[in-house]
């Protein structure tokens, strides 16, 4: 016969929400906006241990590192990255779209950009990504070493499928 011990029901791939907002002071667990993770490079990795993971920032700028040009916003497979939030929305729907949420690689002296950071993020061999409403701003690989650093200052995107960019600037 069959055993069933009730304590798990599978349901099928859930969808998993992380919010993000550099000016959040509660627990920094990502699991409200009053407890927003405050460094999206900490959401990235959470998301990637999350089947359908979908993240939502709030209006602020996101450096990848303060200090290093090599570090990168790594995007997770099957990710939603949504920008645009004042940190009390409950839906999509009620974003303001006005281009607040910004990536930036500008780490280094404000105007200079040869000590800007090579790729603000990456997407190697991922897929099934989505980006909403987000800003790409001031990735250089001006003085880069290698060719790859030179080349996807914004995004650098390799060996991917399914990549889409909506109300995106770059």
């Amino acid at each position: 016969g069959t055993i069933d011990i009730g304590a798990y029901e599978y349901l099928g791939p859930q969808l998993q929400r992380l919010y993000v907002d550099i000016n959040a002071t509660g627990a920094n667990n990502g699991t409200s906006w009053n407890n927003a993770i405050t460094d999206l490079n900490l959401a990235l990795i959470a998301a990637s241990g999350m089947s359908n993971p979908e993240i939502w920032m709030a209006k602020g700028t996101y450096l990848p590192d303060p200090f290093d040009r090599q570090v990168y916003f790594e995007i997770p497979s099957n990710c939603s990255i949504y920008g645009g939030f004042d940190g009390n929305e409950s839906t999509l729907s009620q974003r303001a779209l006005n281009g607040e949420t910004i990536l930036s690689g500008d780490i280094g002296a404000v105007g200079i950009t040869n000590d800007n950071s090579f790729h603000i993020a990456r997407v190697d061999g991922q897929s099934n990504i989505l980006f909403d409403e987000i800003v790409f701003e001031k990735g250089s690989g001006e003085l880069a070493l290698s060719n790859s650093d030179k080349e996807g200052s914004a995004i650098r995107i390799e060996n991917t499928g399914d990549i889409r960019f909506t109300n995106c600037e770059f």
